[in-house]
């Protein structure tokens, strides 16, 4: 997953709970919590990649194309950073599942 994507759609997940909680829509809040740990396991999956770069070729004399390169982003094995994200995210959804009941 794109570094750009992941931390909009976890900033757009965090909002959404935390509206959610406040306005008294336990549905809502439970969709931010959902968002959060969905972007956790996309990132414990693929990954986080960062652009490094792009490359333009000339296909004729009006166009270009225009490559983008992606850059898989190393973070230290003792900091599994998707399981965490995922971890947060069901802890919300768990806190939005339980004004349920």
């Amino acid at each position: 997953m794109i570094l750009t994507a992941a931390v909009f759609l976890t900033a757009l997940g965090f909002v959404t709970f935390v509206v959610g909680n406040l306005l008294g829509y336990q549905e809502i809040a439970l969709i931010g919590g959902v968002l959060i740990f969905g972007v956790g396991f996309a990132v414990s999956v693929d990954g986080v990649s960062v652009e490094s770069g792009e490359v333009k070729t000339e296909v004729d004399n009006s166009t270009i194309e225009v490559e983008h390169q992606y850059q898989q982003m190393n973070t230290p094995d003792s900091l599994p950073v998707g399981l965490l994200v995922m971890l947060v995210g069901g802890t919300l959804s768990l806190r939005a599942l339980n004004e349920f009941a």
